[in-house]
C-alpha cells in the first residue's frame, strides 16, 4: 500500500503543468521535489547550511530533487533560474528581509 501511495504521489507530481513543490521522508532524509519544465537550474538555499545554495538534481521531467536530514527542523527556499521562489507551503516563516521561508519540521513533516 505504501508503494501505491508514493507511485500515486510522484505521478501526480510530474503530471502536474505548473510548479510543484513535494516532499518524502525515505528513513533519516527528506528528499524534496520541485517540478519546473522551463527552469535551467535550480538551488535550495536552506537554514541548515546557513543558505548556502544547494544545487538541485534534475532528475528529468522538469523534476528536481534535493535531500536533507529528515530529523532536524530547517527553513528553505528555491534560487530558480536567478529568482527567489518560494513555493506554497503550509508552513511559512518571516526571514529578516521581508520576504517568507518554507519551513519543514520533523514532528509535523512539510508544512
Amino acid at each position: 500500500m505504501k508503494t501505491l501511495l508514493s507511485l500515486l504521489s510522484i505521478f501526480v507530481l510530474l503530471s502536474a503543468g505548473c510548479t510543484v513543490h513535494e516532499y518524502k521522508v525515505i528513513g533519516q532524509e527528506v528528499h524534496i521535489y520541485f517540478k519546473d519544465k522551463k527552469a535551467e537550474k535550480v538551488y535550495v538555499l536552506c537554514s541548515l547550511d546557513e543558505y548556502t545554495p544547494r544545487q538541485a538534481i534534475h532528475s528529468g521531467a522538469g523534476i528536481w530533487e534535493t535531500v536533507f536530514p529528515s530529523d532536524e527542523e530547517f527553513k528553505y527556499f528555491y534560487l530558480v533560474d536567478d529568482e527567489v521562489l518560494v513555493p506554497a507551503c503550509d508552513m511559512k516563516e518571516k526571514d529578516d528581509f521581508g520576504s517568507e521561508n518554507c519551513v519543514y519540521n520533523p514532528l509535523l513533516g512539510m508544512r
